[in-house]
């Protein structure tokens, strides 16, 4: 409750340009790929152009000091289900979505469970559990429909544009009129 009634629309990173989490990411309307190497699977998004690397090899998670902002995902198959348990997270502002604003911390774990429903089609369960920001694990699920466009390949972002449509449309608790200056 108190992050939320802190937080500022400045402080998401995507002002910036920094790709939306994995999380975000599942949930919007843009084209997401999967492709799979004897290491690892692949899951490419078209926002923001990014890959994220689900370790399949047997690899470990790295140390607990080792974070990254996307954090550490490994996998396995579990019956007719690819799990993905992801850990070794950055504090992040935008942790659930980049909608919501509520945070996730580097407490933060998610498991995800893919599981094929058609041949156009899977459903993915996902749990976080944040010992800082929740009282309990969360889980939800939805569907994934194979997308039925073209993957563009043309993602551009630029900060100073972001900036400049934040800083001169969107409410700013705490406004910093010497941004522009």
């Amino acid at each position: 409750r108190a992050w939320i009634a802190f937080f500022d629309e400045p402080l998401s990173p995507r002002w910036t340009c920094v790709a939306s989490n994995f999380l975000t990411s599942l949930g919007e309307n843009y084209p997401m790929g999967l492709s799979v190497t004897p290491e690892a699977v692949l899951q490419r998004f078209e926002q923001s152009n990014w890959v994220r690397y689900i370790w399949v090899d047997g690899r470990p998670h790295p140390r607990a000091e080792e974070r990254f902002y996307q954090g550490h995902s490994i996998g396995r198959m579990e019956g007719d289900t690819f799990v993905v348990e992801t850990t070794n997270f950055t504090f992040d502002p935008d942790g659930f979505d980049d909608q919501a604003h509520i945070a996730t911390s580097h407490m933060k774990k998610v498991t995800e469970r893919y599981r094929s429903i058609g041949k156009d089609a899977a459903e993915v369960q996902i749990t976080i559990d944040d010992p800082i920001f929740l009282h309990a694990p969360f889980t939800w699920s939805y569907r994934l429909n194979r997308p039925n466009r073209e993957w563009t390949n043309e993602w551009q972002c630029d900060p100073e544009v972001g900036l400049h449509h934040l800083y001169n449309s969107a409410y700013q608790r705490y406004p910093d009129d010497k941004m522009f200056e």
